[in-house]
């Protein structure tokens, strides 16, 4: 499930572009729930990608993993 599908409408925002022209670096950030989120990567792509990942575990609340008995 995307994040997009469980909260539609979120804006992304570029934050900042670092490195050089052929290794750049973006940092994108999400508001979700009002929390702030951060992702990056050498693509806008990339680092929306990282940032909604971010966000989407703690929105999730998926239940404790479980384990198996020695």
């Amino acid at each position: 499930m995307q994040l997009n599908e469980i909260k539609p409408g979120l804006q992304y925002k570029l934050l900042s572009q670092t490195g050089p022209v052929h290794a750049p670096v973006f940092i994108m950030t999400i508001e979700v729930n009002g929390q702030l989120f951060e992702g990056s990567g050498p693509t806008k792509k990339k680092a929306k990608l990282n940032a909604a990942e971010r966000a989407s575990y703690p929105s999730l609340q998926l239940p404790p993993a479980l384990t198996t008995p020695p």
